[in-house]
């Protein structure tokens, strides 16, 4: 078991992760909301290829929709991996709270 001092150290540690997970959280919320995500009709098939394949078929404005359509993609997933990884820090954090009380 670990001591009063040690726990009290790993706990604000994980402290500081979580919250460092949140501002990340709260930065794609905000990036996803300003990133274009839907693509026109005419553009759809082109959604998930890359890029660097369809420069000489398409233009710039037609190539900058489908990279915003892929970078929100992008970010939505990072958003969620965002969020599961600061629940898997607050499990080990309230872990070490719940051990801090038995420690005397």
């Amino acid at each position: 078991m670990q001591t009063k001092e040690s726990l009290l150290t790993n706990i604000g540690h994980r402290e500081t992760e979580i919250a460092g997970y949140q501002v990340n959280i709260d930065n794609y919320t905000a990036m996803l909301k300003i990133i274009p995500k839907d693509l026109s009709t005419e553009l759809e098939p082109y959604r998930f290829r890359k890029i660097e394949e369809l420069v000489m078929d398409l233009g710039e404005d037609q190539l900058r929709a489908i990279s915003d359509a892929q970078f929100h993609a992008k970010i939505s997933g990072t958003l969620i991996m965002e969020k599961l990884e600061q629940r898997k820090a607050q499990f080990v954090c309230d872990a070490m709270k719940a051990q801090l009380k038995e420690v005397h």
